[in-house]
């Protein structure tokens, strides 16, 4: 009885010591509403969707979603130029500097959220110069960029564009931009 008691006990100290949830919570203002965000990293979870995130807007939920993360970390960008800040949440980070998110898309009309299905798949996505295409910055000793058109509707579709810098002087960039640029028009 005092081994199964010494064992009962050593699992829970053990659990209670060396268990880890780590939490993230911030708030901001849009268009005089409170926004709220609360991600809980369950680090210890086997699950591939170890983060649970609460959004809430006047304290009111008015989304949860559970994603897959290695750290929690948010960031604040106007993905799909319409002057409103769109919630970025950390993914991972592969090899060499290859972060991945996971976008939320702000919706001025009815002051929510509309997650963006497949942005996590692609590392170091940022806004280009052309209204409406972003590039996916994929390092792997060169550099290759992949375009993707962000839809008014939230939905992100693939371009098919594809180029690579091997001499590093933004030339093939440039050229799939302009690529890009005719396909959105």
């Amino acid at each position: 009885m005092k081994t199964l008691l010494t064992l009962v006990l050593t699992i829970l100290t053990w659990n209670l010591c060396f268990s880890q949830e780590s939490t993230l919570d911030s708030i901001w203002i849009v268009s005089q509403h409170k926004f709220r965000v609360i991600l809980k990293l369950d680090e210890n979870s086997n699950d591939e969707l170890n983060t649970s995130m609460a959004l809430f807007r006047d304290n009111e939920v008015i989304m949860t979603d559970s994603v897959s993360s290695s750290m929690l970390y948010i960031e604040f960008r106007d993905m799909d130029s319409d002057g409103y800040k769109d919630l970025l949440v950390y993914h991972d980070s592969g090899t060499r500097s290859n972060e991945t998110y996971n976008l939320y898309l702000f919706r001025n009309n009815n002051n929510s959220f509309r997650k963006v299905q497949g942005f996590s798949e692609w590392p170091n996505i940022r806004k280009t110069e052309v209204k409406g295409v972003l590039a996916a910055c994929i390092l792997t000793g060169v550099v290759h960029y992949r375009f993707f058109q962000l839809k008014n509707s939230g939905e992100l579709i693939n371009l098919n564009i594809s180029v690579t810098d091997s001499l590093l002087n933004d030339k093939a960039y440039n050229n799939g931009l302009k690529e890009a640029k005719k396909k959105v028009e």
